[in-house]
């Protein structure tokens, strides 16, 4: 792997020791009825608590914005609540039902969000919990490549990418009023929308929230997804291969990491939705980013990768990507009629199912051309859309009787 990565990684664990505490109670992004809900903070710590050690509640102040501390000495339990894969015990503590003060709520488009961070005070300093998503419990639990529920798996996966947790009113919402919210009827497919139902404002939200992502680390995960296997393992759809076959330039780390072309795709845009889902936005319900299936025009705010901020180069040979403009935004990729929701069901096998889509995939990269047409695509959020666009084929063909 390339240094920057490892570099990810020892930054994870250092986060670990200096954080070792998370807030599961209350998740980045979730939903209260209004701003008078009763909300319940609770979570662990990494050490068991001596005397002095406790847990408080704070909330950004609207007004001046300034941590204020909501309630204090909250106590932590002497007794392990669980103990992780790799033997770290977690230690549970419960601030109680409480409500948040008027004067911790920010305005927003059609109601109101507020701010909250947890803080544990151990050996006379105090340190920030890491924040949880509304999919914690099943991120903890998971086990894919039978390296779930150890303290780096949850560290690296199960956290928001914010150091706090927005708390938003059932009607809140993120963008301009005049942005219109996807109606009762429009249609879903999978669970997520089509890039072509979704308004022009709505798509800058979407786009710019997953640049944020993109980063040089992200992009090298890409390399390590099989793509020359369509395996899948039976329990979680997500298979892996260890057969040193990636393809990575110049090798690989002799496994790829994220699993086979539909299982390894599938958790690559799980990463993306996990990073999006904090912000609860209507046209990525629960973090389901949209698909774009290739057949319509590439909008505006999908034609550019991220820069690169160390130039436009390969990124298997320098710390940057691809980021030149692509060539074609009208690719006409049209989806074969053979792996339609009705037809893929005619197929015996994933591998025959993959090898159907494989034509469609790759034109979809290279008539769009640029940065597109290279294995540093996802420097552009258009990469995540055509793969989910991809992998509705593998949920219908999962579907199928």
């Amino acid at each position: 792997m390339k240094l920057s990565r490892k570099l990810y990684l020892f930054l994870i664990v250092l986060a670990t020791f200096i954080a070792g505490g998370c807030t599961v109670g209350v998740q980045d992004g979730m939903r209260v009825n209004n701003t008078g809900s009763t909300v319940k903070p609770t979570g662990y710590v990494t050490k068991a608590p001596v005397s002095g050690d406790m847990v408080r509640i704070q909330a950004r102040n609207a007004s001046t914005g300034g941590w204020v501390t909501l309630k204090s000495n909250i106590s932590i339990s002497a007794s392990k609540s669980w103990t992780t894969k790799d033997g770290t015990d977690l230690f549970f503590w419960d601030a109680g039902n409480m409500t948040i003060p008027a004067a911790y709520w920010y305005s927003g488009t059609g109601g109101n969000y507020a701010r909250l961070r947890a803080q544990w005070l151990s050996n006379g300093s105090w340190y920030n919990t890491l924040v949880s998503r509304k999919d914690w419990l099943t991120c903890f639990t998971e086990n894919y490549n039978n390296e779930g529920n150890t303290l780096n798996y949850m560290l690296d996966n199960c956290f928001s990418h914010r150091g706090e947790a927005y708390i938003y009113t059932a009607n809140y919402r993120e963008g301009a009023a005049s942005c219109p919210t996807p109606s009762a009827t429009l249609a879903k497919t999978h669970e997520h929308y089509m890039m072509h139902q979704i308004p022009s404002c709505a798509r800058t939200i979407i786009s710019d929230h997953m640049r944020e992502k993109i980063d040089e680390n992200m992009i090298l995960l890409h390399y390590e997804i099989n793509h020359n296997s369509a395996n899948a393992d039976s329990k979680n759809q997500l298979g892996n291969d260890t057969s040193n076959t990636c393809g990575r330039q110049p090798g690989n780390n002799g496994m790829c990491e994220l699993g086979g072309f539909f299982g390894g795709h599938e958790r690559y845009i799980r990463r993306m939705e996990r990073h999006v889902m904090v912000y609860d936005y209507p046209w990525m319900p629960v973090g389901k980013i949209p698909a774009w299936n290739g057949s319509t025009w590439i909008p505006t705010q999908f034609q550019n990768a991220e820069v690169s901020p160390n130039g436009s180069c390969n990124s298997w040979t320098c710390n940057g990507w691809r980021s030149d403009a692509i060539t074609d935004s009208t690719p006409n990729a049209s989806k074969p009629s053979q792996i339609s929701p009705t037809n893929v069901c005619n197929y015996a096998t994933v591998d025959d199912v993959a090898a159907a889509s494989n034509g469609w995939h790759g034109n979809g990269h290279v008539l769009t051309g640029g940065h597109f047409g290279t294995f540093d695509s996802p420097a552009n959020p258009l990469f995540f859309t055509w793969h989910n666009a991809i992998n509705d084929v593998w949920l219908d063909y999962k579907a199928c009787p």
